[in-house]
């Protein structure tokens, strides 16, 4: 029974997981327009993306992030607090 066990989980991990999607690779080097796409074109020069500002950018959306978050629990801790406030000053004026 082992036997029959071992070779069938041998069929099933050698079988491809999706027949019917084929992987097509480059029988060669990239040809003469697949290196003109790549190589570097001056006239995009003046829209590259600098790596520092880009950095900077996501670092000031974090802030601003951290800031409406922080805002908002503040928020919410103080209204729990007034309302905490408004029912003890409720249960003292019933209790007098």
């Amino acid at each position: 029974m082992q036997g029959a066990l071992r070779a069938f989980v041998r069929r099933v991990a050698a079988a491809p997981r999706f027949p019917s999607v084929q992987t097509r690779r480059m029988a060669g080097g990239p040809g003469a327009r697949e290196k003109a796409l790549l190589e570097e074109d001056p006239a995009l020069k003046e829209f590259r993306s600098e790596k520092n500002t880009i950095q900077l950018i996501k670092r000031i959306g974090d802030v601003l992030v951290l800031a409406v978050v922080t805002g908002s629990v503040y928020e919410i801790y103080w209204r729990v607090q007034a309302r905490n406030a408004a029912q003890a000053e409720q249960a003292s004026k019933e209790t007098t």
